[in-house]
C-alpha cells in the first residue's frame, strides 16, 4: 500500500528508569539508602567519638589518690629518723632534660617536661624500730656487720614482722636491693644495704601479738655499710659515717622516693588524633608515679594516680629571724639548685611542703580551652618542650579538656 509507512529502521526511545521502575519507586529506594546510610554513620559516631568530658567525682578520685600517697609518704618523711631539711628535696623544678627512671628490668619511664620531681628518703614505708637500751652496732667488717632486733609483746612485735615481710617481698640477691637505717641518741645515722636477714626468731609471734602467752622476738640482719647507695644515704655522703654511731636508739628499712609525673604512653585515636591535634596532645594520657629506689641506679616505678598532668611543689623555710618564706610558689620563684636544706643552726629550715596537682579528663566537645588551672605555683609557661595536654601556639588550634586542680600541705614539727 501507498500509503503505509516503511520502517525506518530506529528504535523507539526509552525512558531513563531502568526497566519495571517507576520515578515514584526509585525516589523511595534513594531515600531508605539514604537513611540506612544515616544510621550508619550514627552508629560510627556513637562508638568511635570522643565520649564526653569527664565529671567532676572522676577528676577528684585522680586528685584524691594522688594526695592522700604525697601526704602519707610526706608524713612519713617528718618522722622518719632523719631530719626534714634532710628527708626533703627537689630534685627537679620546673624538669626540662631527660630525666629516665629505669626499672630493675630496664625499661625507662620518662619525666614529663615542666613538673617538679619531688624527693623523700627515711624510713617511709615501715614501723619505726625503737632499741631499747642502746644497742651497740659492732663495726667489725663494715661490709658484714650483723645487728640483732628485739622486740616485745604487743605492737613491737608486730613492727618486726611487718619489716620481715617487706623484706622477705624483694630478693636481695636479685638487682633490687633492701636498705636499713640506724640512728643513735646523738641523732646521727647511717645507711647500709641489708645482705642477709633470719626471721626463725619471729616464728609464732602472729598468734602472740599482745596476748597472754605473748613472747619477745628478733630479728636478725647482716648490713653492708659499705655499698655505694648506702653511702649515698648517710650525712654528707660520708662513706665513714656509721664508724662514729654511738649507741643505737632506733632503725627501719630505708626508703628513698621519687614522685613525678610521667609522660604517659604515645596517644591515639580518640585521645590524639596525629593529623588535626596539636603535638601537646601526642601523650594525652599522663600519670602521676612513685619511683622507689632499688639501686645501681634502678628503681621500682609505680603508678599512684591516673591522668594527673602536672605537679608543683612549693618549700616553706624558717629564716634566721623565725619567720617563714615560701618558695617555688610562684612565678619567678625557683628552689635551691641543688634541692637541698641545710639544718645548721643559724640557716633555713623546711617547715612545710605543698604540692599542687593538676587533673585532666577527656576533650571537651564545646568551650574554649582554659589553661588557667593548669600552670600552678612556678610552672613554667607553654613552649615547645613544655605545654599542658591541648595548647598550641595558635588559639584555633588548641584543644579544650576537662581539667581540675588541688593543693595538698603537710607541715613539719619544728626543729628542737
Amino acid at each position: 500500500m501507498e500509503g503505509a509507512r516503511r520502517p525506518s529502521g530506529r528504535r523507539k526511545p526509552r525512558g531513563f528508569l531502568p526497566r519495571g521502575f517507576s520515578l515514584p519507586a526509585l525516589l523511595w529506594t534513594l531515600l531508605a539508602c539514604a537513611a540506612l546510610v544515616a544510621a550508619a554513620l550514627l552508629v560510627v559516631d556513637r562508638t568511635t567519638k570522643i565520649p564526653p568530658a569527664a565529671s567532676a567525682p572522676a577528676l577528684q578520685t585522680s586528685l584524691g589518690a594522688a594526695g592522700r600517697a604525697l601526704t602519707r609518704d610526706l608524713e612519713a618523711a617528718a618522722t622518719g629518723l632523719i631530719p626534714p631539711g634532710e628527708a626533703v628535696r627537689s630534685i627537679a623544678d620546673n624538669f626540662d632534660g631527660s630525666r629516665l627512671f629505669t626499672t630493675v628490668f630496664g625499661q625507662p619511664t620518662s619525666v614529663r617536661p615542666g613538673t617538679d620531681i619531688l624527693g623523700l628518703r627515711g624510713v617511709l614505708r615501715a614501723p619505726v624500730l625503737r632499741l631499747e637500751g642502746g644497742a651497740p652496732v659492732e663495726i667489725g667488717s663494715p661490709n658484714a656487720v650483723p645487728l640483732r632486733i628485739s622486740g616485745a609483746p604487743g605492737p613491737r612485735n608486730e613492727a618486726l614482722l611487718t619489716t620481715a615481710a617487706r623484706l622477705r617481698a624483694r630478693d636481695l640477691a636479685g638487682p633490687a636491693r633492701r636498705f636499713f637505717l640506724v640512728k643513735d641518741a646523738a641523732g646521727l645515722w647511717a645507711v647500709a644495704r641489708v645482705t642477709a636477714f633470719d626471721a626463725s626468731g619471729l616464728e609464732g609471734c602472729e598468734s602472740t601479738a599482745g596476748g597472754a602467752a605473748a613472747r619477745p622476738c628478733a630479728l636478725g640482719l647482716t648490713l653492708d655499710f659499705t655499698d655505694p647507695d648506702a653511702v649515698a644515704g648517710n650525712p654528707g655522703g660520708n662513706p665513714g659515717a656509721a664508724s662514729t654511731l654511738g649507741p643505737l636508739v632506733a632503725a627501719g628499712l630505708y626508703d628513698e622516693i621519687a614522685f613525678f609525673v610521667a609522660l604517659g604512653p604515645a596517644g591515639r585515636p580518640p585521645d590524639y588524633f596525629v593529623v588535626n591535634d596539636p603535638p601537646s596532645m601526642a601523650n594525652p594520657r599522663p600519670f602521676l608515679a612513685a619511683a622507689e629506689a632499688a639501686g645501681a641506679g634502678r628503681w621500682e616505678v609505680a603508678r599512684v594516680a591516673d591522668d594527673i598532668e602536672n605537679l608543683q611543689v612549693a618549700f616553706n623555710l624558717r629564716k634566721e629571724d623565725g619567720a617563714g618564706v615560701w618558695v617555688g610558689d610562684r612565678p619567678g620563684s625557683r628552689a635551691p639548685a641543688d634541692g637541698r636544706w641545710s639544718d645548721a643552726p643559724g640557716s633555713p629550715r623546711l617547715e612545710a611542703v605543698r604540692c599542687a596537682l593538676v587533673a585532666i579528663g577527656p576533650r571537651r566537645s564545646g568551650g574554649g580551652a582554659d589553661f588557667a588551672t593548669a600552670l600552678p605555683f612556678n610552672a613554667p609557661p607553654p613552649g615547645e618542650r613544655s605545654a599542658p595536654v591541648g595548647w598550641a601556639s595558635e588559639a584555633r588550634n588548641r584543644v579544650a579538656v576537662a581539667r581540675e586542680s588541688r593543693a595538698v600541705e603537710v607541715r613539719f614539727p619544728a626543729s628542737p
